[in-house]
């Protein structure tokens, strides 16, 4: 880093000292790309344009949320193989505590309806493989 510096004449950041560190943490962690947060900023992306679209900022995470599930209903359903004509592969089944189902129970809400997990038909898994 002395020799670059010195060779360029110019000062060094942070940044360029944390590029030593690369093969150290490549050897321990393996390739840096599968620590990509590229997926991570698209979605913020659509939020953030979402957010600056919409004109009232009252609850506006719920909001953002509600247009998320939407969007994700859409896409399940709309295409000709919808999420209920096409085999899925579930996951184990979750077996909640009573604190959690309790927890779930009071806060969980979709277009203001509570759900109640003991009584209505609510399953939950570890992962659905479309």
């Amino acid at each position: 880093m002395d020799q670059a510096a010195g060779l360029f004449r110019i000062g060094l950041k942070p940044k360029h000292h944390h590029m030593v560190h690369y093969p150290l943490i490549m050897q321990k962690s393996g390739p840096i790309n599968i620590f990509s947060s590229i997926r991570y900023e698209a979605k913020h992306k659509e939020l953030k344009d979402a957010a600056n679209a919409i004109t009232s900022y009252k609850n506006i995470a719920y909001t953002l949320a509600l247009k998320q599930q939407l969007q994700l209903a859409y896409r399940l359903l709309s295409s000709d193989n919808n999420f209920y004509t096409t085999p899925k592969q579930f996951g184990r089944v979750l077996t909640l505590d009573s604190f959690t189902l309790d927890l779930y129970n009071h806060r969980v809400r979709f277009l203001n309806k509570k759900f109640n997990l003991c009584v209505d038909n609510i399953t939950f898994v570890s992962l659905v493989n479309i």
